[in-house]
């Protein structure tokens, strides 16, 4: 027997790297903060076919799922493991899957943990591969979903168990930083090895993102970076320090609600990933154009060598202004982000 509501809803929001990009890999700090002004729909519905997915990628039976979505199939597979646990009474896990056969549905051994009959309708504002946690956003909004859809409590440290395994299969070696940020509304101060913290935010200030339409490679600037380290590892190893510094600082800015320091300290991080080679020329074009319209501060943010670039501006108005000149500079998509209602 299943005790479920008509449909489940889960939801989460996309993640911005404030600062510490790179320099946050040699175990120096990252602040990174949830931003709402991209987000994630997971709606659960019952249905006449096997369990099924569709999503901007994907359409079709969940045990068909290409390889490239794998770590989804797994969120979605640990997510009814766990409800199963939960609940058993819910009857969720069969001995068998059925799938489609010329055009009849037939049974055979199970791929994973499914669901009887349900169909998953993820929709999704968060450009992929821009550095702004897409998939983990994804994971956080399913998971919450499935365990809607069941009426099952749903716990925070359980949330981010299931979701950080499944960044694991993503990204192999994940610092929880997208997790926590997709999942929570609070600001996070990271150092490799150690325990995330919460930040408390007292900034009155508006942030804008904005796309350069370039893919992220955030593999390739990673490697850039440590061969830089090999070849000149005295000035390159300066350079990570340095950002650190400014992270530090701009922890106790976001604190005091210090907008026109921490707006320089978005500048400086630039230029030092500048320094890095990790930004191209159309993060830095946009960097400058946001500056020239009256930016606080401006920088590049995630992976670098494409993605998106954060400029902090004293005002929402002022923020408007900022990202009209930055879509007529050749941005593909601005987004606004209030600090105000952090």
């Amino acid at each position: 027997m299943e005790y479920t509501t008509a449909s489940g809803m889960g939801q989460s929001t996309g993640k911005v790297i404030l600062m510490g990009e790179h320099a946050v890999v040699h175990h120096q700090p990252a602040i990174a903060i949830p931003f709402s002004g991209v987000s994630v729909q997971a709606k659960i519905q019952p249905s006449s076919h096997p369990l099924s997915i569709h999503c901007d990628f994907y359409s079709g039976l969940a045990y068909e799922m290409p390889e490239v979505l794998k770590s989804l199939k797994f969120t979605i597979h640990e997510a009814l493991k766990q409800i199963e646990q939960l609940r058993p009474e819910l009857g969720i896990t069969p001995t068998t899957r059925s799938y489609w056969n010329n055009g009849k549905v037939e049974k055979g051994e199970a791929s994973f943990v499914q669901a009887p009959s349900i169909e998953i309708t993820i929709t999704s504002s968060i450009p992929a591969e821009r550095g702004m946690g897409s998939s983990a956003a994804v994971s956080v909004a399913v998971v919450r979903g499935l365990f809607d859809y069941y009426n099952v409590p749903l716990s925070e440290p359980l949330l981010f168990e299931i979701v950080q395994a499944s960044e694991k299969i993503a990204h192999g070696n994940p610092s929880g930083i997208d997790t926590s940020t997709t999942s929570g509304k609070e600001a996070v101060f990271f150092i490799k090895g150690e325990a995330l913290q919460p930040l408390s935010i007292q900034l009155k200030g508006t942030l804008i993102v904005a796309d350069t339409g370039i893919t992220g490679q955030t593999l390739k600037a990673v490697q850039a970076v440590q061969e830089k380290i090999q070849q000149e590892p005295i000035s390159t190893q300066k350079i990570i320090e340095e950002i650190g510094e400014l992270v530090h600082t701009a922890k106790t800015c976001l604190a005091k609600g210090d907008v026109h320091t921490l707006g320089s300290l978005l500048t400086q991080n630039h230029t030092l990933l500048q320094q890095l080679e990790v930004s191209n020329e159309t993060l830095d074009h946009l960097v400058q154009t946001a500056l020239e319209n009256g930016a606080i501060g401006a920088k590049m943010t995630g992976g670098g060598l494409g993605g998106c670039m954060i400029a902090l501006a004293a005002s929402l108005e002022e923020a408007q202004k900022i990202a009209v000149a930055l879509q007529q500079a050749g941005a593909v998509q601005t987004w606004i982000h209030s600090f105000s209602n952090e």
